[in-house]
């Protein structure tokens, strides 16, 4: 049985996880919709989650309804793609997850003390925070980036992946803290797997650019050609009218 204030935190660590996670998806995507309906839908996901997490439920469901609410809520009221959605609200669960266990297990071997791994204990609940308040910081440095027209976000993104990745290959080399090699093993391959995921996106952002750019060079290209055809149309009746108005006059 869960005690008063380990629900509470839940309740806000589930919240700060779904809408840092719609605003990653509609700021990558580049969308505008009805923020105030998002909140609230967010902070009901957040509440069903956390009355969820009262019962022996497996994090993998939570998690899997987490991201369906955070579909949901992009596709409904921001008309986010949904493949691109789940792509992205994916790898950003994948990627809490990870850090997760990495201040986890990192606490555990510097206290020497396998409760940080229990994620009914205190020492899981304060590794928990300590992310979530640094994923609050990144968070913060990314709205002023974009306050002030600067790109900041692709270079956090591959520095967190890059920095759990180095995290999790050196976690393999501790002692202290009962890690299974299975376990160790799949987080190494996640974090791996994030990598390549930020290095598709990226590389499918930059396509789908250049692609925009030829289409309006094609654009551009039509319109110059209707307009020389126009002139070369328009070109004998002016010629027409000038010979007409000089005989005229003479």
């Amino acid at each position: 049985m869960m005690t008063w204030y380990q629900i509470l935190s839940f309740f806000f660590t589930n919240g700060l996880r779904i809408f840092l996670g719609l605003y990653l998806v509609i700021t990558l995507q580049q969308l505008a919709g009805n923020r105030k309906k998002a909140s609230v839908i967010s902070v009901c996901a957040a509440a069903f989650i956390t009355v969820l997490s009262c019962f022996p439920i497996q994090q993998f469901y939570m998690t899997g309804i987490e991201i369906i609410f955070v579909i949901l809520i992009a596709y409904y009221l921001y008309a986010a793609q949904p493949r691109v959605s789940l792509f992205l609200i994916f790898f950003y669960e994948a990627t809490v997850a990870l850090w997760e266990f990495i201040l986890s297990a990192g606490l555990g071997d510097i206290f020497q003390s396998d409760r940080f791994l229990d994620m009914r204990s205190n020492g899981y609940i304060a590794a928990v925070w300590i992310v979530w308040l640094f994923m609050l910081g990144i968070a913060f440095l990314t709205v002023k980036s974009h306050k002030r027209n600067e790109n900041l976000s692709p270079r956090i993104i591959a520095g967190i992946a890059i920095a759990g990745m180095l995290g999790a290959v050196l976690l393999s080399g501790q002692n202290t803290v009962s890690i299974s090699d299975d376990q160790l093993t799949t987080w190494i391959i996640f974090s791996m797997l994030i990598l390549v995921a930020i290095l598709f996106f990226n590389l499918n952002r930059q396509y789908e650019m250049e692609k925009k750019i030829m289409l309006l060079e094609k654009e551009k290209m039509r319109y110059w050609s209707m307009t020389i055809r126009l002139l070369k149309m328009f070109m004998p009746l002016t010629q027409n009218c000038s010979m007409t108005s000089k005989i005229i006059l003479m």
